[in-house]
């Protein structure tokens, strides 16, 4: 009970953290119930690990996996023959988790099976095809009956696909004992199909080859010449066809080198004899062929530990995720910000000294980001990574601010124009109005001055360009002599009539438009632009 609250705690535990930190991804707008939520999976992240750590060093002291029961039924056309029984539900042999049973037929494998599921529910069923080349005087006889009973186990109804292990029993050396080669790939037996049944008897006689002992080089041999004569017969083809079975898994291919049991020879016998003139030796007696020790099989881990483990890992694997997916998108809104930000520095700095309206526009929005960037890295976000620029960008942001924001302006907009129309000459009040332009020139004698002429529609396009470019000379001519200051001190531009402050269709109107603005530049270099005059 108290393991199952336990996990139950780990995993309420995990799904706490991955709601808060899912919530620090939704919750952008309030920094102080984010950062809360951040908190809370920082702490609730760090106690599921805790108990992670904790629970595999307690599952680390008791054994992690278990075998299961293992019942082989042996099947086939030499079952019946060459295995015997006293009874129906006699068992040939039973091990601590190994139970072999006898079943020849497809229709007795179908009749034991149902039993066998009740007194064994958890148990693995696997298949043992005992194959003997001497079982019959010719190889198309023993193809034949393997044809005919995977034939029959094809015609009835399995709940699953049943692992099968062809063993062939051969006299292969001069010896009393028994010896097994590919056991190794049913050791323990999975219930997967082999990709190369044949692949690890070929290694094995291979190596037995270059043995320094008599009896395993003399094995090594003979078992490569009962492979070439599998694949001279058709039974390699036949055995080979059980991959495509629908009822059995080819999981293995052994040899069984039994130097016991042997009263006759049959195909395998001939087939040496024919090609090599030679035969294996025959025993006086007839005996039982013999059954491999201590299969067993494939391991596994408890159904509560194996739940807890997929539960964990699927916890682990989705925190990752989102640990990643909550760095991207820091990243992602830090670069985000850097090129907004960027975007309207570059904004202002392009817009044209005299084009005075859409530079006020420009340092507005400009404005507008820079306190979106103050409140930003005052209140910063623990989900940011520290990857925030907003305090290097409102510290950029402010400077440049400050060069464009209260720049020096005079504008000679009045009733009384200081040019007569189609004139640039100043007129006689002219210097009394352009008083306050020279005390702002004498209060900023360092700054570089933009002097804009403007004009109204009377003449043509490029007749008003000329006209307002003269009469913004003619300012700085006065300019520089009133303030005695160097021309390479003033700029000039002329907008002629396309920038109007009034209607040209009276003469007031047309008076406010022949005009003078005087505007000083940023104190950057950078932003002293060369105006063509």
């Amino acid at each position: 009970m108290g393991l199952l609250n336990s996990g139950i705690v780990h995993v309420l535990t995990g799904i706490i953290a991955l709601a808060a930190f899912s919530a620090t991804l939704v919750i952008t707008g309030n920094a102080a119930l984010n950062n809360a939520c951040a908190g809370a999976a920082l702490i609730a992240g760090l106690f599921f690990i805790s108990q992670r750590v904790a629970r595999a060093s307690k599952q680390t002291c008791s054994p992690p996996v278990a075998n299961r029961e293992l019942v082989i039924f042996i099947v086939g056309p030499f079952a019946a023959r060459w295995f015997t029984r006293s009874g129906i539900g006699a068992e040939l042999r039973a091990e601590q988790q190994t139970l072999w049973l006898l079943a020849a037929t497809a229709e007795e494998l179908q009749a034991r099976l149902k039993p066998v599921r009740l007194r064994h529910p958890q148990a693995d069923i696997r298949l043992w095809l005992p194959l003997l080349p001497d079982g019959y005087e010719e190889a198309t006889l023993i193809a034949e009956q393997l044809d005919a009973w995977q034939r029959s186990m094809a015609s009835c109804c399995w709940p699953q696909a049943f692992p099968c292990c062809v063993a062939f029993y051969a006299r292969l050396s001069n010896t009393d004992a028994v010896y097994w080669a590919g056991l190794s790939a049913i050791t323990p037996w999975p219930d997967t199909q082999a990709p190369d049944p044949f692949g690890p008897l070929e290694a094995a006689f291979t190596a037995m080859q270059t043995a320094q002992e008599m009896t395993a080089h003399q094995r090594g041999i003979m078992g490569q010449r009962l492979l070439r004569w599998a694949e001279a017969t058709s039974l390699n083809a036949v055995l080979l066809s059980f991959m495509a079975h629908p009822a059995l898994r080819l999981s293995g291919i052994v040899v069984a080198d039994d130097g016991k049991g042997f009263t006759r020879h049959g195909a395998w016998a001939r087939w040496l004899e024919t090609q090599y003139g030679v035969l294996p030796p025959l025993s006086p007696a007839l005996l039982l062929p013999p059954l491999p020790e201590a299969l067993e099989a494939p391991r596994f881990l408890p159904v509560r530990q194996k739940t807890a483990r997929a539960a964990g890992l699927l916890l682990s694997g989705v925190a990752f995720i989102l640990l990643a997916a909550s760095l991207l998108n820091a990243f992602w809104h830090a670069r985000a910000q850097i090129r907004q930000t960027t975007s309207l520095t570059k904004n202002i700095t392009a817009v044209e000294p005299w084009n005075v309206s859409a530079q006020r526009t420009a340092l507005s929005t400009l404005e507008a980001q820079h306190q979106r960037l103050a409140r930003c890295a005052v209140s910063p976000q623990l989900t940011n990574w520290g990857l925030s620029p907003c305090a290097r960008l409102a510290r950029e942001t402010q400077a440049v601010i400050e060069r464009y924001r209260d720049l020096p302006y005079f504008s000679s907009q009045a009733p009384v124009s200081l040019f007569s129309s189609g004139s640039a000459r100043l007129r006689a009040h002219s210097p009394a109005a352009l008083a306050p332009l020279l005390v702002l020139i004498r209060q900023h004698p360092a700054r570089h001055f933009l002097i804009i002429g403007h004009s109204d529609n009377t003449g043509s396009t490029e007749v008003n360009r000329q006209l307002s470019l003269e009469r913004a000379v003619a300012v700085r001519e006065w300019l520089m002599k009133e303030a005695s200051l160097p021309a390479t001190q003033f700029a000039i531009y002329g907008l002629g009539d396309s920038m109007p402050v009034a209607s040209n269709d009276t003469e007031t109107g047309k008076a406010l438009n022949r005009r003078v603005e005087v505007i000083a530049l940023p104190v950057d270099p950078a932003q002293n632009k060369e105006i063509q005059q």
